[in-house]
Order: C-alpha cells, then structure tokens, then sequence
C-alpha cells in the first residue's frame, strides 16, 4: 500500500493555525484574531478571507479534509468521470433495468393502467452536468470547486427532463 503524500503545509505558522481553527468550524474573525494577528475585529474579517484565498492555505484545507474523509468520499477524478457518463451515454442507450445505467437514471414511472402501458424515463442533465466538470476542473475563474461541490452535486438531481426522454 503506498503512503499518502504530504500535507502541504502553509507558509506562515498563523496561517496554518487560521486554517486548523476553520477547520473546526470557527468564525472567521474569531479563528484570525486566535491565530496571533493583532488587530480590530472590524478589519479581521476582511484579513481573514485574504489570509483564506491564499493558495498554501486552501491547500492544505483541502488536504485536511482529504485524509480525515479517506476513502468514504469520492475524488476529483471519479466526480469527474461520472460526469463525462452523463454526458456520453445517449439517452437511447440507457437501458432502465441495466444496473450498468442505473445511476444515470433520475426517475423511472411506469403507467400500469391498461389503455396505456408507457414508461417515462429521465436522463440525469447532461448541460448541468457540463457545467459541473468546467467549475471542478477550474476553468471557470468565478467558481471555487471545494466550496461549491456540494451544491452543484445536489442541483444535478434536481434538473429538469431533456426533451423527447420518454420511453
């Protein structure tokens, strides 16, 4: 088994205790004046956001919550690639009772009565899902991924039917 790489560590000590008390859940004024900054508390919290967007610093909150989630959370890569599925597989292909596709399906309704035996399939979002993959692959210069990945995950559920997906 091979050993996890490093936690990049921020280059300021302060900087690193900030993103260990954020990481706790701390307010953001509270975590920098607790970091060893002096100042008010009127202008800790516009310090603590630049002290935040700081590349070292998102670094190593981000490789935090990487290995306290091991492997009970999805990757950028699998995200990634289950996205491309959205995108790739034709609604045409997807067979609803294929475990293989079954991920792909939103929701399946089947009429029982006898004057019409008709199935209504949807398709998970395939724009939506584009617009995931370009805000995670960070292409998109107004998005932060880790902190919008959440978000996004849970609007892909909720997007609406592509026209003509009805079986």
């Amino acid at each position: 088994m091979s050993q996890p790489p490093p936690i990049p560590l921020p280059q300021d000590p302060r900087h690193q205790r900030y993103a260990d008390l954020r990481l706790q859940n701390v307010k953001k004024t509270d975590a920098y004046m607790a970091s060893g900054y002096k100042c008010r508390r009127s202008s800790a919290a516009a310090a603590a956001t630049r002290v935040e967007k700081r590349s070292d610093v998102r670094a190593y909150m981000t490789a935090i919550r990487l290995s306290a989630a091991g492997d009970s959370c999805l990757d950028l890569l699998e995200i990634r690639r289950f996205l491309a599925r959205v995108v790739r597989t034709p609604f045409a292909e997807i067979d609803p009772d294929s475990p293989e596709h079954s991920d792909l399906i939103l929701s399946l309704s089947r009429s029982t009565s006898e004057a019409s035996a008709s199935s209504s399939l949807r398709k998970l979002d395939p724009l939506k899902a584009i617009e995931i993959d370009i805000k995670l692959s960070g292409d998109d210069p107004e998005t932060n991924a880790a902190s919008q990945l959440t978000e996004l995950l849970l609007t892909l559920c909720h997007a609406h039917p592509i026209p003509n997906d009805t079986l």
